[in-house]
């Protein structure tokens, strides 16, 4: 009695590709890539040989699980860049700020000196005069006395406006920084899931060769023995 051999348990990763990988000639043989199994998975699936639904089952795990966990990493650096894109945009904010600040405070305190200059002129006028010259001297001089404060008082309060400004700056730049490496550590752990569904995939794969050629060879011994 013949017992006659399957010819897709004979080759089982043509059995799975629909390619005929039989040739002797391995420098001609094109790279296996696991993505190639996946159309004929399903019919796997259903083939009712148990090995083969095991195999399929897995296969067809391992690549949805690798699907999901690319796209969670594509999402997670995406993520990663515009917060670190939002972080670099606070800090030339706060650069932008401390610049604007400078010029406010030089301006203020440029316009300080000049009253109190202007002061310390009418003071010293205030020595030889007399009368309404005295009267007239000291009034300018209270009052680039009161400008001189004025632009002091005025420093002080941008000085608190610029630098409660910056803070909130350096506040939102620590968070995007915050975020931008949480997204890291999702991105990165997104990979590695990527990387396990390969790995589970090509062991996959093996298993589903061995078996194959254990069948085979038991199918073999079957047909000598008859």
């Amino acid at each position: 009695m013949t017992t006659s051999i399957d010819s897709s348990m004979q080759n089982p990763v043509a059995a799975i590709t629909g390619s005929d990988t039989t040739s002797t000639d391995n420098s001609a043989e094109a790279p296996f890539s696991p993505a190639a199994v996946m159309p004929e998975v399903s019919a796997l699936q259903f083939s009712g040989d148990p090995g083969a639904m095991l195999a399929a089952l897995t296969m067809a795990t391992a690549k949805s699980e690798g699907d999901v966990a690319r796209q969670q990493r594509d999402d997670a650096m995406s993520a990663q860049d515009k917060s670190e894109a939002l972080e670099i945009h606070d800090m030339r904010d706060k650069a932008n700020l401390q610049r604007v600040q400078g010029v406010v405070d030089g301006a203020l305190q440029i316009t300080a000196g000049l009253c109190d200059l202007g002061k310390g002129i009418n003071e010293a006028k205030e020595v030889g005069a007399t009368g309404s010259d005295l009267k007239d001297d000291k009034l300018r001089a209270a009052w680039l006395g009161g400008g001189s404060a004025a632009c002091k008082a005025g420093q002080s309060v941008a000085d608190g406006l610029f630098n409660g400004a910056i803070t909130d700056k350096d506040a939102d730049a620590k968070m995007h920084a915050a975020s931008a490496d949480a997204f890291k550590r999702m991105a990165d752990d997104a990979h590695d899931n990527e990387k396990d569904a390969k790995e589970l995939l090509t062991k996959a794969l093996d298993f589903y060769k061995e078996y194959v050629d254990t069948k085979n060879q038991t199918t073999l011994a079957a047909t000598h023995r008859a």
